[in-house]
């Protein structure tokens, strides 16, 4: 009889610690990039809608990953909470580690040769890659800092 009653508990704190919401879903995506992979999360709403926006999220200047914790020693999650809250309204997002930071490696690139315009090719390849998924009505990018 305690068997019967723990089971339904025990399911209940184990879908609790998945992290994940009935307003949203989450599912790792990734890249390549010829010398280096790319790591993101893909945040989907919720919804019947058959086509959904989409906002391609970048990252403030320096070491800064997907959920906007920096290896320099700021965790805020900031990114994570703001793409949750874009989910809860219906609005799927993308977000992406940063070349050095989070799961993005360099592997054979040198970070020390890294410019602006590696950065922003970057970008355009998660436009190219985010615009052949029909599920999303359209693309926005939202940004902070260096991200603009």
């Amino acid at each position: 009889m305690i068997r019967f009653f723990l089971f339904p508990i025990a399911f209940i704190f184990w879908s609790l610690a998945q992290g994940q919401s009935a307003d949203f879903q989450e599912s790792p995506v990734s890249i390549n990039r010829g010398t280096y992979t790319m790591y993101a999360t893909l945040t989907l709403p919720n919804t019947k809608a058959k086509k959904i926006p989409l906002a391609l999220f970048i990252a403030g200047s320096g070491p800064t990953d997907r959920n906007g914790n920096s290896s320099v020693g700021l965790k805020s999650d900031a990114y994570l909470l703001l793409c949750h809250a874009l989910a809860k309204k219906g609005i799927a997002t993308l977000r992406y580690d940063k070349m050095g930071a989070g799961e993005s490696k360099p592997g054979q690139t040198k970070l020390d040769t890294w410019t602006f315009d590696h950065e922003v090719a970057d970008v355009v390849a998660w436009i190219q890659f985010l615009a052949k998924d029909k599920r999303f009505s359209n693309i926005s990018i939202l940004g902070h800092s260096l991200g603009r």
